[in-house]
Parts: structure tokens; C-alpha cells; sequence
């Protein structure tokens, strides 16, 4: 049947002239995977490697071997799934077809083709096992007997394998192919069998290991099958008419194939338990240092060091255990501004005893680790006053650090707490906006900041409509009463100038401002006032940071004047107008700060906190007017953040107004006046 089949394909191609992809057109259609079961192909490989590996040791000494071969041990490790061999016949037909015919290329290929139709229902690693198993009832056959004779209960497989022949082969015949291409070849089917267990594991998705979905295998299968006829061959010493070491290169370049491939799965697979160990523990810290090196470190990396640049030392990673953490992880271009930001926050962290526990650390991610991006990184380095990773290069998190923490190559602030919890994704924003005064920078501090002043925005804009304008635009805003019309000029004459001068025009500042003695404010006044009372009124009023700005505006009312300066909505100073307006009137002394401390908000600050610090503080007055219901207040605290003491009952003034003020009917109201000064 076999010599017949083979008369009609003598035209078949040459396997050597094919391409793999070529080769996988010819034999993927006689693969039926719906009927591929699963067996222990890797026990039953594992025998047949025993027993022809043993059988490359023939020799003179041949019976003197036998006799010392413990045999029996090769018997009894039974194969799990004895089922995988097919029957008696086919296995016999699949052996003779290797063992008893001269063929060429051209015939090897389809003699190939011919054995995987009759294996169509096995996987592609049973294919080349089973085939393995017909190569091995000839290959050492002097062995079977011996090793028959000792098995107590031999399996299909035994019998199969040990009841044929007694010839014996030359020792040349069987070292020289084991050497150069049985050895390979037992390695190429090994190969393919733990490629196919990865395949049917099924434990991985194309996105996961996309490897394991493109590999042909079906051509690892042909070519080892391929070989194991040419090994035959050599043994029998038939005439095949394909040179020995033509078919040792393809197995060898297959088997260097095959391992790649191998080595390609083996790296998506430990990537993806990678990833997935360090999803989790983003997910489900146990602590901050966890967290820490899970974003950092390979998995076990060690030592654990960081640079701290504020004492120039490499100090544990442990030093951060306890600390609150600001991470600030970027690129290493374009982080400039962000750097300067931080500064300001570092700084207030060394300074507030009550801040001491909160740290930055700089997480810089850099993918391409060469000379260049090695200077831009210790360059930023000698800029930073904090804590910063040794390495750039071992940064392995970046996976989950993008689809947790939703880093894109741009800087951002991660808000971690010393449980390793994450406080806030991304602080930057309002780090950017409010500085220090976002403290601790928890997620809900912007939505707080920003309602933070509405209060006294909504106000201001049923005063003048532009004020809602110039937020929108993020105008720089100065809002002022002055004590008196003619004192509006020592604050509008230096806002003109400022507007006027070469710097803000260079630096785009675009300034607005609104005066309030132009217009009616006993509305305006009013509405204050009764959010002042219902904030205070509530409990924890005390620690409620709207209710101190409320209280301020009040009291400096009853100073000589006030100015609130803000960028957009976001108001960064509040304070009596003869210290802003000085701070206005001395443009000419930090004006070039604009430029260097990056925008005109950081400059006017600067210059201010230091005015300010030196300005001699009067008493805070606080006058209640047209106070119409509920308690009147007696726990009042000075708002001055430097002071905070409770404000001490000055004198209550009750009055009547017959019902003047309501139109609503003859009620009357108590009014009243409280005027609550404190020395500081």
C-alpha cells in the first residue's frame, strides 16, 4: 500500500526548496483539531528517550552492558495514557514505511504527508511522539528482548516496541546519528511538545502572549517527522537521496527557531505574571514601601537605595516606611516648572513641624537609559531637594503605573499614605493652582478649593458682570474697597503702570481690576455676612477654612481699606490695601521676577509674603450688622492664621427699626451689632 502510494507522487515538491509557510499550506488541512484529544505525551516522550538514548551504547561489550542494565526500571515507569498509540497495525505500517524503502526528497515529503493523514486526529506533539515510537521499534532493537523479558505487566506500548527483531547495527552507525541528528531532533520534539501544552493551557490570550497564536508549529512537527525518516534510513542504510548534513542544518536552524520561540513565550508569559503581581499590589498595597517597589524594582531586586539630595547621601529605602508621599514621577524634559512648584511644597514640608512626615520622592521614567538622558537626569537631580530613585533604568511598574495611575509621559503627583494607599492620582493640577495651600492634596481639596471663594465670586459678579468674564479668561484679578474714593489712586495708579510696563507685555500678564466704592455694596455686604453666620453656626466651624476667609473679609472691612488678588477664581492674597498697594507700587523691584519665578501670581507672592511678614499688625475688628435671626455668636476666632485666638466680646448693640426694613407686614426684628476686637 505504502510502495503504491508513493509511485504516485513522484512529482512531489522538494521540502528543501519550500518555505515554511509553503510547507504549512500542505499539511494544516489534514490536521483536524476538533478531535485532537489530550494525552500524556510528555511520559510517553520520555520513555522512548530512556530507551533509545540507552541504545546508543552499543558495542563489543554489548551482553556485559546488558547484563549490569537495570532494565526493568525503563518497564516499569508506565505510561499514564497508553491510549495515545494508535493500533498495532498502523504503528507497524508507520515503522516499516520509515524502515523499508528507499526514497528521495521529493518522496520524504510526501512520505511525511502520508504519516500525518494517518495521525490526522492527534495533536501536533502527539504526531511527532508517535512517530517517535515507530522510529523506536527498530532503532536498538538488540535491547528488546532483554528488556521484555523483565516487564511483569507490559503495556500495548511495550509489546509494540520490544517483540520485533534481533539484528544488531554497527556502533558507527548508531553514535555518528545520535550525535548529529537524533540528539537534535529528540530535542526539536521535546520542544514541540511544550509548545503545544503552553497552546492548550489556554491560560493566556492573544493580547497576553501573542506569540503562542502565530507560531506555525505544524512545521516543527513535519520537520522532525522528516528527520526521524532520515534517521531511519541511516540505520537500515537505505538509499534516501538527501545528504545527511542538509537535513542536520534545517533541523538545527528549526530546533534554534523553535527555541526562540520558546524564549519568546517563556518572556510574555513571566512579563505577564509580572504584571499582574504588580496590578495587584498597586491595587492592594500592604505599605508604602511595597508600593514603592513594586513601581521601582525587578521582583527581587536588591539593595533597595535612593539618593536623598537634600543631605547629597544614598540613604535605605526604609527611610520613607513612615511617610507620607508625594511622587513625582516624569519624563526628564520639560519638568522644569513642576520642579519649581514642588520647591515651594518642599520647603514648607522641612519648615511646618506639623509636615515633617510628608516627603517627595522623584520617580523619573526613562525607557531609552543612555548618555544623554543620563546627564539630563543628574542635571534635574542637582535641582531637586529631595528624595529621588538611584536607577532610572530598573523603573519596571510603568505598565500599571499607565492603566492605574493614568501616567502619559507628562509629570504628574501621586498622593500616597504610609498603608501604601493611594491619597490622590494626580496632585499636580492643584499643586499648580493653590500651592501649599492644597494641603494634604487629598482628592477632594481642588472641588473644596475651587468652591473654596464662591461664595465671594457669585457676589462680586452681580456687581459687575466682567468679573465672570475675566475668570473664565484666568485674568488676574484685583478686587479692592480703598477706605476712601480719593485713596482709590494708590491702587489703580500702580496697576496702570503694571500694565504699561515692557515685563508684563513680555510675559503676557493680562491684569483686571474692579473697585468697589464705585457702586452700591449693602447687598453685597449683607449676603457675606449671613454666610459667615450660617458656616458658623455648624459644628467643627473652627477648622472650616471657608468660614476664616468669610471672618477675614469681614474684619478687614473695618480696616483701612482691603485688596483680594486672585489668577481666575483662584484667590492667592487677601490683606489690607496699604500693604498690597506697596506691594503694587514696588513693580519696579521684583518686576524681573515674573520672568525668573515663571509667572506674575509667583513673583507678586514672593515679594508679598515678605512685605507682609514685616508689616506691623493692628487689631482685627469684627462688626456683625443686621443680624435678623438665630444666636448671636460667641465663639468667634481671629482669622489671621499667624493668631487663631478667640476673639473677645467688645460691646452688643441692640436696635429697632420698627419694622422699616420689612415689607411684609408690622414685625419686629432685633437687630444687632457686634463689635469684637482682640489684641495680637
Amino acid at each position: 500500500m505504502a510502495t503504491i502510494r508513493m509511485q504516485e507522487y513522484v512529482r512531489a515538491p522538494d521540502p528543501f526548496t519550500l518555505s515554511n509557510t509553503e510547507i504549512s499550506k500542505h499539511i494544516i488541512g489534514i490536521h483536524d483539531s476538533t478531535l485532537a484529544a489530550r494525552y500524556d505525551v510528555l511520559s510517553l516522550f520520555n520513555f522512548l528517550v530512556n530507551l533509545i538514548s540507552n541504545s546508543t551504547h552499543i558495542g563489543d561489550g554489548l551482553q556485559h552492558k546488558l547484563k549490569g542494565f537495570k532494565s526493568v526500571e525503563v518497564v516499569e515507569n508506565k505510561i499514564p495514557c497508553s491510549n495515545i498509540m494508535p493500533s498495532a497495525h498502523k504503528l507497524k505500517e508507520i515503522s516499516c514505511l520509515m524502515t523499508c524503502h528507499s526514497f528521495n526528497g521529493h518522496a520524504g515529503h510526501e512520505t511525511v504527508i502520508w504519516i500525518l493523514e494517518r495521525l490526522r486526529n492527534y495533536s501536533w506533539d502527539a504526531k511527532a511522539v508517535i512517530a517517535l515510537a515507530a522510529f523506536a521499534m527498530d532503532y536498538g532493537e538488540p535491547w528488546r528482548l532483554s528488556l521484555l523479558q523483565h516487564a511483569s505487566d507490559s503495556t500495548i506500548l511495550e509489546v509494540h516496541l520490544f517483540k520485533f527483531g534481533t539484528e544488531e547495527k554497527s556502533r558507527q552507525a548508531y553514535d555518528v546519528q545520535f550525535t548529529t541528528l537524533v540528539d537534535p531532533t529528540l530535542q526539536l520534539i521535546k520542544g514541540i511538545i511544550e509548545l503545544e501544552g503552553l497552546i492548550n493551557d489556554k491560560a493566556y490570550s492573544r493580547k497576553e502572549v501573542p506569540t503562542l497564536y502565530t507560531v506555525q508549529r505544524e512545521t516543527y512537527t513535519y520537520w522532525a517527522i522528516f528527520a526521524l525518516l532520515t534517521c531511519a534510513s541511516r540505520i537500515t542504510e537505505l538509499d534516501w537521496g538527501v545528504k545527511t548534513s542538509e537535513i542536520v542544518r534545517k533541523i538545527n536552524l528549526e530546533l534554534t527557531n523553535l527555541n526562540i520561540v520558546l524564549q519568546e513565550c517563556k518572556a510574555q508569559i513571566d512579563a505577564l505574571k509580572d504584571y499582574k503581581w504588580r496590578l495587584s499590589v498597586f491595587q492592594n498595597p500592604s505599605g508604602v514601601l511595597e508600593l514603592l517597589k513594586t513601581l521601582i524594582y525587578p521582583r527581587h531586586y536588591t539593595p533597595l537605595n535612593i539618593y536623598d539630595d537634600h543631605s547629597k547621601s544614598v540613604v535605605p529605602l526604609d527611610v520613607l516606611k513612615s511617610r507620607h508621599l508625594l511622587l513625582f514621577i516624569s519624563p526628564l524634559d520639560n519638568v522644569e516648572d513642576e520642579i519649581w512648584v514642588l520647591k515651594t511644597i518642599d520647603k514648607t514640608f522641612r519648615r511646618d513641624k506639623d509636615k515633617h512626615d510628608h516627603s517627595i520622592l522623584w520617580v523619573p521614567i526613562v525607557e531609552n537609559w543612555n548618555e544623554e538622558n543620563k546627564a539630563k537626569y543628574d542635571y534635574l537631580r542637582s535641582k531637586m531637594p529631595w528624595y529621588v530613585t538611584k536607577y532610572p533604568s530598573l523603573v519596571k511598574g510603568i505598565k500599571p503605573l499607565r492603566e492605574e495611575w493614568l501616567y502619559q509621559d507628562k509629570p504628574i503627583v501621586v498622593v500616597v499614605n504610609p498603608r501604601g494607599e493611594v491619597i490622590n492620582k494626580n496632585a499636580m493640577h492643584m499643586i499648580f493652582v493653590w500651592k501649599i495651600e492644597a494641603f494634604p492634596f487629598h482628592s477632594d481639596v481642588d472641588e473644596r478649593l475651587s468652591q473654596h471663594w464662591r461664595w465671594f465670586w457669585n457676589e462680586a459678579i452681580q456687581l459687575n458682570q466682567s468679573i465672570g468674564s475675566w475668570i473664565k479668561d484666568d485674568h488676574y484679578i484685583f478686587i479692592y474697597e480703598p477706605p476712601s474714593i480719593p485713596g482709590s489712586k494708590y491702587i489703580e495708579a500702580p496697576l496702570e503702570s503694571i500694565k504699561r510696563d515692557h515685563i508684563t507685555r513680555i510675559a503676557d500678564v493680562s491684569i483686571q481690576y474692579y473697585n468697589l466704592r464705585e457702586v452700591e455694596t449693602s447687598k453685597f455686604w449683607d449676603n457675606i455676612t449671613n454666610s459667615f453666620l450660617s458656616k458658623i453656626m455648624k459644628e467643627y466651624s473652627a477648622q472650616d477654612p471657608t468660614l476664616r476667609d468669610l471672618e477675614k473679609l469681614l474684619t478687614l472691612r473695618n480696616a483701612n481699606g482691603w485688596i483680594l488678588f486672585s489668577k481666575g477664581n483662584n484667590v492667592l492674597a487677601l490683606d489690607e490695601a496699604d500693604i498690597i498697594s506697596k506691594v503694587l507700587a514696588e513693580y519696579g523691584i521684583w518686576k524681573l521676577d515674573v520672568v525668573q519665578k515663571q509667572g506674575f501670581d509667583n513673583a507678586f507672592l514672593d515679594h508679598y509674603r515678605r512685605k507682609s511678614a514685616r508689616a506691623p499688625r493692628s487689631c482685627s475688628n469684627l462688626q456683625l450688622k443686621n443680624i435678623r435671626s438665630g444666636e448671636i455668636p460667641l465663639n468667634v476666632y481671629c482669622p489671621d492664621a499667624a493668631c487663631m485666638m478667640k476673639m473677645e466680646i467688645a460691646s452688643i448693640n441692640y436696635s429697632c427699626c420698627h419694622g422699616e426694613h420689612f415689607k411684609h407686614g408690622p414685625t419686629t426684628e432685633i437687630g444687632d451689632n457686634v463689635h469684637v476686637p482682640v489684641e495680637k
